[in-house]
């Protein structure tokens, strides 16, 4: 969207809202990204659901907010869902701005399928979809997870993965009642899958020494409650930290004889990388955004434990 006509528009029409590209990097402007686009999403969508709702023969459109729940709700969902998600794993959520194409499909889809964690940057998605998607529902996949000490990446564990299917499986036979079957057969065949990571993920954690992780980001909250592990996090509330706070970090790690020190994508690597060097270790990418979730999670596990 960042220098597109779309953009040139916004800035001209608000001037006062659109001080620079940070100002899209607050909240202040969906009101107007979404009040502008659901115009012209309207004008489209009469169009589209004059010749079609969509051009797949698939029953439910889908929205979701990233893509681990986009494989979720197509492996449940099977041929009666198209799934599309708002931010792509290669972005970095907390300041993607969606397109006005992802706009117009929101204001077609049938319902949303929101993580529910309390996580920052689907709230302005949520809002939005509601003020451009007046028959659309929305549904929570966290109901029913405990949230630990409020953090929201609840995707990245086993044992959620199974609360947040049985969430899915519901939202999709609430909407298709006469495909309740079929979804149920999808939602077992998914929680096998779930169950044949946590044998390896059990069998892995007890090669896993020392029993604590050094991470940059707080993602793996979930999964070091599975597996027993401690969680030493380099961020902060989500803040970068100062040159006291590392210091901090690395001696704690030391104490731990940790080697690894493990970041995703958007994360700092300058600053994981001076981590590692002190440690005299290595920095190790993994995908917390990855849409085979389990994959990714499972991934993990192998590399702390070799």
């Amino acid at each position: 969207m960042r220098g597109g006509l779309f953009e040139y528009n916004i800035i001209n029409t608000y001037p006062r809202i659109y001080k620079g590209k940070s100002a899209l990097n607050t909240n202040r402007l969906w009101p107007v990204i979404f009040t502008v686009t659901g115009l012209l999403a309207a004008v489209f969508a009469f169009t589209g659901r004059f010749l079609n709702k969509d051009i797949s023969v698939k029953s439910l459109l889908v929205a979701t907010t990233i893509p681990p729940y986009k494989r979720i709700i197509e492996e449940i969902g099977g041929q009666e869902a198209s799934v599309f998600v708002m931010i792509p794993a290669d972005r970095d959520p907390h300041i993607y701005e969606p397109t006005p194409g992802q706009l117009m499909r929101l204001e077609k889809a049938d319902l949303y399928i929101k993580i529910g964690s309390r996580i920052d940057f689907e709230n302005s998605l949520i809002e939005g979809f509601r003020s451009i998607n007046k028959g659309g529902r929305v549904y929570d996949s966290a109901n029913g997870i405990e949230l630990i000490d409020q953090e929201p990446h609840v995707w990245f564990s086993a044992k959620n993965l199974r609360i947040i299917a049985r969430n899915i499986y519901e939202a999709l036979a609430a909407e298709l009642p006469e495909e309740k079957d079929g979804f149920l057969e999808n939602y077992g065949k998914f929680v096998a899958r779930i169950d044949n990571v946590d044998e390896k993920l059990k069998h892995l954690s007890g090669r896993v020494e020392p029993k604590a992780v050094l991470v940059y980001h707080p993602v793996l909250t979930y999964f070091c409650r599975d597996l027993g592990l401690e969680q030493i996090c380099v961020e902060r509330e989500g803040k970068e930290p100062g040159s006291r706070y590392i210091v901090e970090v690395i001696q704690k790690a030391r104490e731990r004889n940790i080697k690894k020190i493990f970041m995703t994508t958007g994360d700092n690597a300058k600053t994981a990388q001076i981590i590692a060097r002190e440690l005299n270790g290595k920095a190790v990418l993994f995908h917390s955004l990855a849409e085979d979730i389990l994959d990714a999670i499972e991934d993990v596990a192998e590399k702390l434990a070799a």
